[in-house]
Order: C-alpha cells, then sequence, then structure tokens
C-alpha cells in the first residue's frame, strides 16, 4: 500500500532457495514461487575458477528436493548463515536462479537481475571472500557476530557484520 510506512513486499524472483521456517533448522531447497511474494536476500558473490554448485537442467528437480549443505561452497553458507540470522526466509542467488545449461532460461532470466536485485530486503555483498568457493565470515568465525542495519545509509536495507561488544567482566565482590 502507497504511502505506509511498510514497504510492500515484492513477488519473489523466478527462483529462490528456501531456507525453511525462520525458528527452524536450515534446510535449503530451490522453489519456484509462482508470483508469490515474500521479503529476500540478495547474495553478490565472485565465481570461481573451479566448477561450483549452480543449477543445471540435471540437477533442477535435486535442488528443489534439498541442496545438501556439504555441496554450497561457504561463500553461500555463510550467506544463508546471515540470512537465518536476520530471519528472511528466501534467498536469492544467481548461480541457482537461473539454469545455466539453458540458453533459453538464461535469456528470459539474466534480463530480470536488475529488477530482482533492487527489490531485495538486504543485499548481501561477499568482498571479504577471495574466490566463490570462501568464506566471507572465515576471519569472523571465532567471534560473536551481530547484524547491524544502518537506517540513515542512503541505501536501504545496508547491514554490516560487526563483533559483538562485550563489557568488561566485573571483579567477584
Amino acid at each position: 500500500m502507497k504511502g505506509s510506512l511498510r514497504p510492500e513486499i515484492p513477488p519473489l524472483p523466478t527462483r529462490v532457495v528456501d531456507l525453511g521456517p525462520p525458528d527452524g533448522c536450515i534446510c535449503p531447497r530451490l522453489i519456484i514461487p509462482n508470483g508469490a511474494c515474500g521479503n529476500y536476500v540478495a547474495l553478490s558473490h565472485r565465481w570461481s575458477e573451479v566448477p561450483h554448485l549452480m543449477t543445471r537442467t540435471t540437477n533442477l528437480e535435486e535442488l528443489q528436493a534439498e541442496i545438501p549443505w556439504g555441496d554450497m561452497p561457504e561463500t553461500l553458507q555463510d550467506a544463508c548463515t546471515v540470512n537465518k540470522a536476520l530471519g528472511i526466509r528466501y534467498i536469492w542467488i544467481d548461480c541457482l536462479f537461473i539454469v545455466q545449461d539453458s540458453i533459453v532460461d538464461w535469456e528470459q532470466e539474466a534480463q530480470k537481475m536488475g529488477a530482482f536485485y533492487e527489490r531485495a530486503y538486504v543485499k548481501i555483498a561477499a568482498t571479504g571472500a577471495e574466490t566463490g568457493s570462501d568464506s566471507f565470515m572465515a576471519a569472523r568465525a571465532t567471534r560473536d557476530l551481530e547484524v547491524l542495519c544502518d537506517q540513515n545509509a542512503p541505501e536501504k536495507g545496508t547491514c554490516f557484520l560487526a563483533e559483538l561488544r562485550h563489557p568488561p567482566p566485573t571483579a567477584p565482590r
């Protein structure tokens, strides 16, 4: 509804990864929402020289049943973990969104990418990963992290991973 404080919830992209209910485990699977609406995160990441998980005509049905966690590169695992921490059920990942070995699908879906990035509730730029297979949170893995969202940032939904600032321990009395 225009003019309200809450933005309209956009239609989901053609294909998204459903991570399962926010209060449950991360159980990723590729879904085709068929016009359903929902908030989602968009992941921007580097592609690797080494082949990694992608949607192809040969695995499309398998990915719709389940995306095994161990088959996902660390960049995608990190993004799913952040997504879940934000309480958002869906994530749009380009290598899973377009059927990579279908010229027809590529031509139809590639032209929609800009709109899908624009409508994403949050965008993750995995700039901390050197390749598409690396973790963008590896250097932070031993620290407690929180997601900070800057409501005054020029880009809506600008969030950062930050180390939790714990108060110094107090001496026993």
